[in-house]
């Protein structure tokens, strides 16, 4: 079993907290973080998914 630390305990549940649509500036708070870009450096990482989504928001309209 890999060693398990606090920070990886963090980082999964943030990544799992942005994944299931919990916005960025309420984990941020959670977190403890007193700067949202802590929060967006650490833990924001978009990916292919979030861009098929916001394509699909956009496309229709143009």
């Amino acid at each position: 079993m890999p060693h398990v630390t606090v920070e990886n305990c963090r980082h999964s549940f943030a990544t799992s907290y942005l994944h299931a649509g919990g916005r960025v500036e309420d984990l941020s708070r959670i977190l403890g973080h007193s700067d949202i870009i802590t929060t967006y450096r650490r833990y924001v990482r978009p990916d292919g998914s979030d861009t098929a989504r916001g394509m699909a928001v956009v496309v229709p309209r143009v």
